[in-house]
């Protein structure tokens, strides 16, 4: 649930033109976010 609401204010934030786009990708989106989880969590754990 974090990282959802981390990804989404982020993309919100500095691709706010685009966001729409992005959303009619739904699975380019939802890969996108398990990615970017992905790498945060593994920085964190570091």
């Amino acid at each position: 649930m974090f990282c959802g609401s981390w990804v989404f204010y982020f993309l919100r934030k500095h691709y706010a033109k685009s966001f729409k786009g992005i959303l009619k990708k739904s699975h380019f989106y939802w890969l996108f976010q398990t990615t970017i989880c992905g790498y945060f969590v593994y920085f964190v754990n570091i």
